[in-house]
């Protein structure tokens, strides 16, 4: 009687351990820019001591620093693992629509698959927003890339 729901629980399983052991949270292997600096923490406490000015000229020329080095696309977002990692994961998610048949249709199963539609959806945006960013020429072209 639930082997039907056994069958898309076992596609379920194999998308959501695949999506653990290769993404995290927001796809941000893929979609985050690696030429734009990252904040550096600061205190909120007034200082005014010669140590707090010095340790303010390291912070800053650490951001000229990330500013003007470009790195290469493909060794940061467009890594070949991270491409192959989402089309595996595309497929396996692509694996758990619902069976025609009409016997895997319940609560459950709709809430896991719309869990998966949206996983999806990140994903192909976070791939677009890197491709985009690449196009825009943000970084080194003295490096072959092979994609």
């Amino acid at each position: 009687e639930n082997i039907p729901f056994r069958a898309f629980l076992s596609r379920y399983a194999h998308y959501v351990l695949l999506r653990a052991q290769c993404f995290g949270g927001m796809f941000t292997e893929i979609a985050n820019d690696p030429n734009k600096a990252k904040p550096l923490p600061s205190s909120n406490k007034p200082q005014n001591t010669r140590s707090s000015r010095q340790q303010q000229q390291q912070e800053q020329q650490q951001r000229n620093t990330r500013a003007t080095t470009k790195k290469c696309i493909t060794s940061t977002c467009l890594k070949n693992e991270h491409l192959e990692a989402a089309q595996m994961l595309l497929k396996a998610g692509l694996a758990c629509e619902l069976k025609s048949n009409g016997e895997e249709e319940c609560e459950n199963t709709a809430i896991a698959l719309e869990r998966v539609v949206s996983d999806l959806i990140g994903l192909t945006t976070a791939v677009a927003t890197a491709l985009n960013n690449a196009l825009k020429g943000d970084y080194d072209a003295d490096v072959d890339m092979d994609w």
